[in-house]
């Protein structure tokens, strides 16, 4: 089982004494991009931080350091580097080489997203092939590499939790060049929406207009032909608000618009969850909690330690191969890892 967890070189460095090595099987590092083709690092604290995440393996000799490559708002140049074999040999070749330079342990691919614009990013509908493309030749090139350093490489993708992103890639194909795909089965609700919402709900709710879940998600990948074990639950460290929310149902998939502030569990902990006129409710449909001020009527969704021991439960008994969540800066004392890791990692 992994617990997989994505560290944000911008969030600053790596602190070997507090670090909780022990809790995760991978740290995605995010994150690298593409410049004139080729890999390059996006942080100055890059190169130091790869050295801190290799020395935390003497706590953990497990521990496995991808790096994630591309996110949000760094997929623009996907589209064209994949385009053809040679440029995508030529980005492969860099990955590579700064993949070994750094002592990493493998590549994860966070394309947002093929043939769909993103964060209105180039794309086009050659896209769904090029996509199968750059992933085969990128395990071709690991596994060469792989034989001369005699070990294996990981190749993980990081994958949308919508329709429109399955049926704009090649799930029946790509699924053998994988180690794992992690689902980014969160933001199903947010500021951007008109009306409020659970942003990782576990199971459908009655009353959500979008008919959106974490457990429908899964069954659309395994439909598309994804093998469970290689489905990685994504979970947030992270929530979403909204105010001037109608005050039915405490505020839930109601009118409301988006509430600006830091959400991370941190500051959920300190300022919001049974504080300052919020109160946590429980969802028992969704399995997921969330806040209302009914005074203010403004309504946060988010995850704690209650959702998560539910999903891990959903973990087990679907035959996944694990969690990940986004982002490691955003826990507070290291509860939402404590209870992955205790659900998922500890005997």
């Amino acid at each position: 089982m992994k617990v997989i967890g994505y560290f944000a070189g911008w969030s600053g460095k790596v602190d070997l004494q507090t670090f909780p090595a022990k809790k995760m099987t991978h740290i995605n590092y995010a994150f690298a991009i593409i410049k004139d083709g080729k890999i390059a690092g996006k942080d100055k604290n890059d190169p130091e931080n790869f050295i801190l995440l290799n020395q935390l393996k003497m706590k953990n000799p497990l521990l496995n350091v991808l790096i994630s490559i591309g996110g949000w708002t760094d997929s623009n140049l996907f589209s064209s580097m994949s385009a053809t074999a040679q440029s995508r040999k030529v980005f492969i070749d860099s990955a590579l080489i700064y993949m070994r330079a750094n002592h990493l342990d493998g590549i994860d691919i966070d394309w947002e997203y093929p043939n769909l614009p993103g964060d209105n990013n180039p794309h086009a509908p050659a896209d769904v092939g090029n996509f199968t493309a750059l992933l085969r030749d990128f395990r071709t090139a690991l596994d060469l590499v792989g034989k001369k350093d005699k070990r294996h490489y990981l190749l993980t993708i990081a994958a949308a939790a919508f329709p429109e992103y399955v049926a704009n890639i090649e799930a029946d194909k790509i699924g053998v060049y994988l180690d794992f795909i992690n689902l980014m089965t969160y933001d199903f609700f947010g500021g951007w929406d008109a009306f409020t919402g659970h942003h990782a709900s576990l199971f459908p709710s009655a009353a959500d207009p979008k008919a959106v879940s974490t457990s429908l998600t899964v069954k659309m990948f395994k439909d598309a032909g994804i093998p469970s074990e290689k489905l990685v639950l994504g979970v947030p460290f992270y929530g979403h608000g909204w105010q001037e929310v109608t005050a039915a149902k405490n505020g839930r998939y109601q009118p409301g618009k988006a509430l600006k502030g830091d959400f991370s569990f941190l500051s959920l902990v300190q300022l919001y969850i049974d504080k300052n006129g919020f109160t946590r409710y429980w969802d028992a449909d969704a399995k997921v909690p969330y806040l209302w001020n009914d005074k203010t009527r403004q309504f946060i969704t988010y995850e704690d330690p209650q959702s998560l021991t539910e999903k891990c439960r959903f973990i087990k008994k679907e035959g996944l191969g694990g969690a990940m969540f986004w982002e490691f800066h955003s826990d507070y004392q290291d509860q939402l890892l404590t209870t992955l890791f205790e659900e998922l990692l500890k005997n």
